[in-house]
């Protein structure tokens, strides 16, 4: 699930923006949620991986919060808004990814979406869990993901993981990387196929390995996999 936080403190400005992101997310069919700053959401963003930063904050300075969250999260990306456009040029201290000038509209929410939220979030997002890996598994490097023996793997090119979470488990937490259930035991990388059989029976992988494809799951599967191809071109 993705996990997004809003340091903001003007109530319209906050309905207005989770409106915005709910739109998009449910467009896309993405699980999200959403936390506001606050006493009780406290000061660690390392759990988030999105931050819209208001710069202009009752509670808080705008640029020292954004320093605060650059020093615990490097690569997380910010989006700074503002009511006026030269504060927007701060963003650079903190080396934000997009700037938004209230209102904001719906176009220009669009952009940051496809642009940062679809297309920077994707690449940068790993998973951090001791219990499968000492190391970050980043979900791009990921192929599929396989259910047998009461456990699940993970399959990246030259490395395989077992975990002790289910499959469903895993199709909420990759749902937002591109992946899709290809049979009651797989969910596949769409970025990872590299073609279907004739028959279309099967998943053709680029690192050589054959995936079946039900006919239970074609439908939704094909659908997600040709979304997928469109939003990449």
């Amino acid at each position: 699930m993705f996990q997004i936080l809003i340091c903001e403190d003007h109530l319209e400005d906050i309905k207005h923006l989770s409106h915005l992101i709910h739109n998009a997310f449910a467009q896309e069919n993405i699980s999200y949620h959403l936390t506001i700053l606050n006493e009780k959401s406290g000061l660690d963003f390392k759990n988030y991986d999105l931050i819209f930063l208001d710069i202009q904050l009752t509670s808080y300075n705008g640029i020292q919060l954004g320093h605060l969250i650059r020093r615990q999260c490097p690569k997380i990306p910010i989006i700074i808004t503002s009511l006026y456009a030269e504060y927007l040029q701060q963003g650079y201290l903190i080396e934000a990814k997009r700037y938004l000038l209230k209102p904001i509209s719906f176009l220009d929410f669009q952009r940051v979406f496809y642009d940062v939220i679809l297309g920077d979030c994707k690449q940068q997002k790993a998973l951090t869990d001791l219990r499968i890996s000492p190391y970050k598994i980043y979900y791009k490097d990921v192929y599929y993901v396989e259910f047998y023996d009461r456990h699940t793997y993970l399959y990246l090119k030259h490395k395989k993981y077992r975990t002790t979470y289910s499959l469903s488990y895993w199709k909420e937490c990759l749902s937002f990387y591109d992946f899709g259930q290809s049979y009651k035991a797989f969910l596949v990388s769409y970025r990872h196929i590299a073609d279907l059989t004739h028959d279309k029976k099967d998943i053709l992988l680029t690192n050589g390995v054959s995936i079946p494809l039900s006919k239970k799951y074609k439908a939704s599967f094909m659908k997600g996999y040709l979304h997928y191809l469109q939003c990449s071109q």
